[in-house]
């Protein structure tokens, strides 16, 4: 399982989405997400709709 951790405190915007990009980049790795699902949840973390409004969106499971 992977987890975009949302609730852990960074010092920027920036690490935020910096950290979303390295765990769908590991799921793509993987096999578990398609590039283009990559690209949109890179997308919605830059624009910052993944953190509004409660905080916590994408749980990213499905690996054996």
């Amino acid at each position: 399982m992977a987890l975009i951790r949302d609730e852990v405190h960074r010092d920027s915007h920036g690490a935020f989405v910096a950290h979303v990009a390295s765990v769908t980049g590991g799921l793509v790795l993987a096999g578990l997400l398609g590039g283009g699902e990559r690209d949109a949840i890179v997308a919605a973390a830059v624009a910052g709709a993944c953190v509004r409004p409660a905080g916590r969106v994408w749980v990213v499971t499905g690996a054996s």
